[in-house]
Parts: structure tokens; sequence; C-alpha cells
């Protein structure tokens, strides 16, 4: 039986260029990557490497990609507060309304319109390649938004499956596929390393770009309704760390998910977490992969 390595790249919106700094550093050195299994835009970067096995186009289309005009409208929309990020969003919305008439008001679900999000991803992905296209198995996560249940795609046109799993509610559209909306796989499943050991991998290492740092002000209930809201993700998201075998956290503290103007700076905040913590990574994956010559069925296998 062999040793299968999944590499699962969390959501995080910008913070998530990160995972192409991690990337350069596996490669580089050789780390085997057997599978990929993403979140939003985990799943975005995570689908670019899975098409080409080619860190330094990723990066420089990345680079690229942060300078285009969605991005930056969206960097503008949401940069008003930094500090009270999600109130900030909650504050634009409100004014956004006030300059709608009622009609649009009671019909207007979101801020930016589905064609120019799949103009941006058209940009990385394109839209006639299929999951079968690809040169490592892939797997992107979102949520329907009706049913509440997780989808996982392995299969079918890739760019839609990445859309539907970066579809950020409120923000984006949801993805109309069959009787389903899909949105961001963000609000079930941030850290898709359950998704992953689901799916075969004997080694998990995960890369988690989302925040940690609460609030240390609550000033009205809208401010104690997000804060419970960001404590209620922390922990579905620590659930889903401890899955995994050896988990990859940037330095990357009190930037927003906003920030695409970032993205050389998170690439690099990837990239210096992952050679710090390599020499540390490829002990304990030799040390598993040891464990499963030697007890390849399972006794044993999962200890640490």
């Amino acid at each position: 039986m062999r040793f299968k390595t999944a590499l699962v790249l969390g959501g995080g919106g910008a913070r998530g260029f990160a995972h192409i700094g991690v990337i350069k550093v596996l490669e580089e050195r050789g780390f085997p990557i057997d599978m990929i299994v993403g979140t939003s835009m985990g799943a975005v970067i995570g689908a670019c490497y899975a098409l080409e096995l080619d860190i330094e186009g990723l990066e420089a289309r990345a680079l690229q990609l942060c300078n285009d005009k969605t991005l930056k409208e969206i960097e503008a929309f949401f940069s008003k507060d930094k500090e009270h990020e999600d109130r900030a969003i909650l504050e634009r919305l409100n004014e956004m309304l006030k300059n709608l008439n009622i009609l649009a008001k009671l019909r207007r679900k979101w801020i930016f319109e589905a064609d120019k999000v799949i103009e941006l991803l058209k940009k990385v992905i394109p839209e006639d390649k299929d999951f079968g296209d690809l040169k490592v198995p892939f797997a992107c996560v979102a949520a329907d938004l009706f049913s509440g249940e997780k989808v996982v795609f392995r299969e079918g046109n890739v760019l839609e499956a990445v859309l539907a799993s970066c579809s950020i509610p409120g923000v984006f559209p949801p993805v109309k596929k069959g009787r389903r909306f899909l949105v961001d796989g963000g609000i079930i499943s941030q850290l898709p390393t359950r998704e992953a050991k689901d799916l075969g991998a004997d080694f998990i290492l995960a890369v988690d770009v989302a925040p940690t740092v609460f609030s240390q002000e609550i000033k009205d209930g809208i401010d104690l309704v997000l804060q419970v809201n960001q404590i209620m993700s922390f922990w579905l998201n620590n659930y889903n760390r401890e899955e995994a075998d050896f988990l990859i956290s940037p330095e990357l503290k009190g930037f927003s998910w906003s920030e695409f103007s970032k993205c050389e700076f998170f690439i690099q905040k990837g990239e210096e977490k992952a050679g710090e913590l390599f020499s540390l990574l490829r002990r304990k994956w030799q040390g598993k992969k040891l464990k499963r010559v030697f007890f390849p069925f399972g006794r044993g296998a999962g200890a640490d």
C-alpha cells in the first residue's frame, strides 16, 4: 500500500497567498505531495498548482493578479476600518443600501456580481479544464446554502468547483449546481483535514491562514454577535487542526482577508514559516512512513 501525503490548504482570502510560499519550500526541498485538498482561497491556490505543478509560474501569476481591478475594488471596499473589520463590512453594506432605491434594496443579495469573480478566476484557471486534467489529485469544499450540507468536489469542471468553494456569502452570489446553491466552503470546513483523511491520506500537512486573535473591545450587540461567531469558527477550526499530522501557520496576525495588495508579503511569510519548520516536518513525515512499513495494517500507524 502506497503512503499518501495530502497537502491541505485552508481559506483566508488574501492571507491564502501564503500557501504559495509554503509550496515553494516543499517543492524546492523535494517534499512529496500526493493530493491537494483546499477550501476557498486554498482551493484557488491548490487548483492552480495541481494544473501545472509550476510554483514559479503560479507565483508570477498571483503577483500579476493582485493588480487586478476587481481585487483592488474588494480591498478598497473592506479597508475602511482594519481594527474592526467585521463592523466595517456592516457599515459599508448599510451605506450602500441607503444609496439604493427601495426596489434595489429588496433585490440585492451580494456586493459583487458573479461575472467579476469568474473573469478573475479565468486568468489563473482555464475554463475548459476538468479534474481529470490535473497533474495531482485535487479536491475542494463548498457548502450548500439551504441544506447546510458539505459538498466535496473531485470531478467535473475545475473552474466551477473552485468558484463555488470561494463564493463568500454576501460578497459574491452562490453558484447554482443542479438543485444546490453553493457558497464558500469555509463556513463549514475552513481547514479540510477531515476531507483529506476521508480521501485516503496517510499523512496530512495542513496550512492554516485563518485569524486566531479576537477583538478585545465589545461596544454593542453587533460586536458581541460577531465575536461569538469568530469564537465558534475558531473552535471548529481547532478540531480540523487536530486532524493534521503537521501544521504550518504563517505569522499573519493583524492582517485582513481583503489586503490583496500585500500578496508578495503573504507569500514571503508562508515561505519563512515553511522553511523554519521543514526539518521538523521531514522527521515527522519519515517517522510516520516508517511506522506504516512496520505496521501495514494499522497497529501503531497513527501514533505520534
